[in-house]
């Protein structure tokens, strides 16, 4: 792999300015819950490995998805809203496991 010090650099430095920007109190971390929920989602489903984190930490936080494409969180039964909707949709999944297909 090739090593590239200016773009690992501008990487950490747009890193540090949406830590700033936001706050760090506004940023979920990546913890041992959220990893191994993540492990789960990827390993039911192998697509869409990003959006699995994403679900992992809002399910491991007990927060909402808020997304344009619901269809992308579907397989992870959080709670997402699509506020694009008209009118805005608001998708809840009981904790009952989902039917196999």
């Amino acid at each position: 792999m090739k090593r590239d010090p200016k773009k690992a650099q501008a990487k950490l430095d747009a890193i540090a300015e949406f830590e700033h920007t936001f706050g760090l109190d506004r940023i979920l971390s990546l913890d041992a819950a959220a990893t191994k929920e993540w492990a789960s989602f990827v390993g039911a489903r192998e697509k869409h490995v990003m959006d699995a984190g994403i679900a992992a930490a809002a399910k491991t936080h007990g927060l909402i998805i808020v997304t344009r494409n619901l269809n992308d969180f579907a397989d992870f039964r959080v709670p997402c809203l699509g506020p694009f909707r008209d009118p805005p949709l608001l998708v809840e999944y009981d904790n009952k496991p989902a039917k196999s297909k």
